[in-house]
């Protein structure tokens, strides 16, 4: 099993999202004005989209078809 890579630099961290940034994922997801500029998030955000979406993350890297980090 592949594990998404945290990268590290002096000025930024990026790390792999993990179930504990659902709330942040869900309330900004959830502003409109971030879903009128995205092909893929619906308004309103539906409950459980945030862990649905983030759930995929680990499958879609082992895959080799993407690769989603939060940037810290």
């Amino acid at each position: 099993m592949k594990t998404i890579p945290t990268l590290l630099s002096d000025r930024l961290t990026l790390r792999p999202f993990n179930l504990n940034d659902t709330k942040d994922v869900q309330r900004l997801a959830g502003d409109k004005k971030i879903a009128e500029t995205t092909l893929d998030i619906p308004h309103p955000y539906p409950d459980g989209a945030a862990e649905n979406w983030i759930s995929t993350h680990l499958k879609e890297y082992e895959e080799n078809k993407s690769i989603i980090w939060q940037l810290l």
